[in-house]
């Protein structure tokens, strides 16, 4: 996520490759998963055709998801290796 900003609609499709509609929705979902024994909750970003509610591949909020992850992963580790 380069100078704050999550959607660049420079760098998104211009379609939906499902149904070939123009519009994508962002929504936020809360995730949890447990990754090397270590649980632990994130958001992360979702994009979606306005039209046909499919789930769209953008390549940089994905790469925002991962960091997330990444970041959320991180900090549960740290706390859980105080802890013991």
């Amino acid at each position: 996520m380069k100078n704050g900003i999550l959607f660049d609609e420079s760098k998104s499709p211009s379609y939906c490759p499902y149904c070939g509609k123009r519009g994508i929705n962002l929504r936020s979902d809360d995730v949890e998963i447990t990754v090397r024994g270590i649980h632990f909750n994130y958001t992360e970003i979702v994009a979606e055709c306005f039209t046909c509610k499919e789930e769209i591949y953008i390549p940089h909020i994905n790469d925002y998801n991962c960091e997330s992850r990444e970041y959320a992963y991180k900090a549960a580790k740290a706390r859980k290796d105080g802890e013991e």
